[in-house]
């Protein structure tokens, strides 16, 4: 596989505010989203180049890139006799794209905050059958964008689609947050190769255990061991975030929060079954991560307001998981 290779005009792609509204149609979404995913990965080796430390420096110079519509909203990373390959699919930008402009809309018109749940929640749903779909051979399908999901839901979001395309004076905080998240999910890719993880491979272990009892017994302890490598991962990319001089703001990021959630929802109690730690206790981990190491570690205060505003987060996500009866 080729390595990725970054063109003259792509490495000064990605500034923030620089990205048009979103053109309408899925085709055309996903052709500027996977622009975008290449701008962002151009970003990262600039801000590597220029701040990283020599981990982060040989990491990225020696992993190959594999950017494109994949199919389906991920990250993931793989390796073969030649190295490591991280895969970067246009449609997870487009999902992080979609989550940003659905909580600008809600956070700066009132009213529509349940609309904007309800949306997560929706592509919780169909993210899951997208890949149900591809694990039996079929098409997959297309993500649902946020304008396109309120026109079916009046109740909740009525109007919420007349403030689709994002305002140009809104984009540079869209941007911003948008930046912030792709980076951290490649940073954490990145993490496991750093840390020398191994894939869980459920199929190839599963299939050799014939007894049912034994079989579960395996399949819950393999999600252990993702889980911890993924929390790994998570944890590593905060620290490799704050070398590259991520802010509070970039880690207490509502985009990231909602990712995190789309993608591994907030339920504890289904804890055991999943591959990944609950979206809610992901972004506390990461918050209270940034928290340690630059108060504890670089001995660097954080602004007042910025802290109060990562703390106020990690207050509701402790009342989230006391609900949930979460430890």
């Amino acid at each position: 596989m080729k390595k990725y290779l970054f063109s003259g005009a792509m490495i000064g792609a990605l500034l923030i505010g620089a990205f048009p509204a979103r053109a309408g149609s899925y085709e055309e979404d996903l052709r500027w989203s996977d622009f975008m995913a290449r701008s962002s990965i151009s970003r990262l080796g600039r801000m590597i180049s220029a701040r990283g430390d020599l981990q982060l420096r040989n990491i990225f110079n020696n992993t190959r890139f594999n950017i494109g519509p994949h199919g389906f909203a991920n990250l993931s990373v793989s390796k073969d006799g030649s190295g490591h390959t991280v895969f970067v699919s246009a449609e997870y930008y487009l999902l992080v794209n979609y989550l940003a402009d659905a909580a600008l809309v809600a956070s700066t018109r009132p009213g529509y905050q349940d609309c904007a749940m309800q949306y997560q929640l929706h592509l919780t749903r169909q993210l899951s059958q997208i890949k149900g779909s591809l694990a039996s051979g079929g098409p997959g399908g297309r993500l649902t964008a946020p304008e396109e999901f309120s026109l079916g839901q009046r109740a909740i979001c009525q109007d919420f689609h007349k403030y689709f395309p994002i305002e140009e004076r809104l984009r540079n905080v869209r941007d911003k947050n948008l930046s912030s998240v792709l980076i951290l999910g490649v940073l954490h890719e990145m993490g496991h190769i750093a840390l020398g993880h191994q894939p869980v491979d459920y199929e190839l272990t599963l299939r050799a255990i014939s007894d049912d009892k034994r079989r579960m017994d395996e399949f819950l302890r393999l999600n252990t061991r993702s889980r911890q490598q993924e929390d790994e991962a998570d944890l590593w990319a905060t620290d490799k975030a704050i070398v590259l001089g991520a802010t509070t703001f970039d880690i207490v990021n509502p985009t990231l929060i909602n990712s995190f959630v789309v993608y591994t929802g907030i339920d504890c109690g289904s804890q055991p079954a999943d591959s990944h730690t609950n979206g809610v206790a992901r972004a506390e981990n990461i918050i209270n991560r940034y928290i340690y190491v630059m108060e504890s570690v670089k001995r660097q205060p954080i602004e007042k307001v910025a802290k109060d505003f990562a703390l106020q987060y990690v207050e509701l996500a402790k009342k989230i998981r006391s609900s949930l009866s979460c430890r």
